[in-house]
């Protein structure tokens, strides 16, 4: 994932992706994740471009968020 800070490793981080139908069964379903970062490293951007940071991260839980 790519975020716009370097995080300590061990950081708690919340992540939502979007699932899709094969996996999940449903249209448009969420899926919120706690994790913990396991390493970053800043991005090469262009001049024109913000720097990102590429981030990876555990998954430790999740759950589906039920659209209404």
């Amino acid at each position: 994932m790519l975020g716009p800070q370097q995080l300590p490793e061990n950081t708690l981080v919340e992540m939502v992706f979007e699932m899709p139908e094969e996996i999940s069964g449903q249209k448009n379903s969420n899926v919120l994740c706690q994790g913990r970062v396991i390493r970053s490293k800043e991005k090469q951007a262009a001049k024109t471009e913000a720097s990102q940071v590429a981030l990876a991260a555990s998954i430790l839980d999740y759950k589906f968020l039920h659209q209404t």
